[in-house]
């Protein structure tokens, strides 16, 4: 098992370069990865998606809780009139609600999120790249209509709404393990990538 953790890029909020570093981090994972966990990462379940689309020596996909419309979520995070900001000064630092500086989002990251075609991506996911994608019914921060999204565009696909789960399936830990290890098992261990996709900074 080959493991991708970023979170320690997360840990010291200045060394922070891209808030959505994830979409290089897809495109350019080392190709011998066949086993792969993904998680403590708010990205998790877009990386492998972008993975599979560009490399075809995975044939199992586990998306959780990942994002469709990437456009989505932004103004909640940086505020009204973001882009303006952004341009002005080529980034935005992001506190919380105590006024705590906790990352800071580069003009350059921003673009790639907004830029980034998710439709197409998954559309170029190979037909025998089986997908699952598990999400919450009561997730507030990414809501089901993603999963929908993700269902009905990529070929090989099937979905499992955890109902009463939230992003981070909180009390739901057990069916969403029963679901991700029931799919898994059903195919060879040797071509399996596992996204997980927790509460999102953006």
């Amino acid at each position: 098992m080959a493991k991708y953790d970023n979170a320690d890029q997360y840990s010291k909020p200045v060394s922070r370069p891209n808030m959505i570093n994830w979409i290089r981090i897809g495109y350019n994972l080392p190709y011998v990865f066949h086993y792969m966990e993904i998680e403590k990462s708010s990205e998790g379940g877009n990386v492998v998606l972008l993975y599979a689309s560009k490399y075809t020596d995975v044939h199992t996909i586990v998306n959780i809780s990942g994002r469709f419309y990437l456009e989505r979520g932004i103004e909640g995070r940086l505020g009204q009139d973001f882009l303006q900001r952004i341009k002005q000064n080529g980034f935005i630092d992001v506190k919380n609600k105590g006024g705590k500086f906790q990352y800071r989002v580069t003009e350059e990251s921003l673009m790639d999120r907004l830029t980034t075609d998710t439709h197409a991506t998954c559309l170029l996911i190979q037909k025998d790249c089986r997908v699952l994608t598990v999400h919450g019914s009561c997730d507030e921060p990414l809501l089901v209509e993603d999963a929908l999204a993700f269902a009905k565009i990529i070929h090989n696909h099937k979905l499992h709404i955890v109902e009463g789960a939230d992003h981070e399936f909180t009390s739901h830990q057990d069916e969403l393990a029963s679901v991700v290890l029931d799919f898994v098992r059903s195919y060879p261990p040797s071509s399996i990538i596992a996204g997980k996709s927790t509460r999102s900074r953006l």
